[in-house]
């Protein structure tokens, strides 16, 4: 009895119920391809104009100021950004 096999690992084969002098055998081929092509673009754009101003504060006309004044201004901006891109690809398989 002659036999023989040839398998690739993740794949089986199996040949039973021979006689004698019979020729077996199990052939398996196997080729996997795998192309990837990852295109991450992040495009952020953030324009902030601030302007402020206040009014003049006049007193005129008396004999005292008193207690004119201009009121304040002020501006504040904040801006946070977070990005993240994970691209797996594997394939081990022939």
């Amino acid at each position: 009895m002659i036999g023989f096999g040839v398998v690739a690992a993740q794949d089986s084969g199996s040949i039973s119920g021979t006689g004698y002098g019979s020729n077996n055998s199990v052939n398996n081929n196997t080729t996997n391809n795998s192309s990837t092509n990852n295109n991450n673009n992040f495009n952020v754009n953030n324009t902030n104009n601030q302007s402020s101003s206040t009014g003049d504060a006049n007193s005129s006309g008396n004999t005292n100021g008193g207690n004119a004044s201009s009121g304040s201004a002020s501006n504040s901006n904040s801006s946070s950004y977070n990005y993240s891109a994970t691209n797996n690809n594997s394939n081990s398989q022939q």
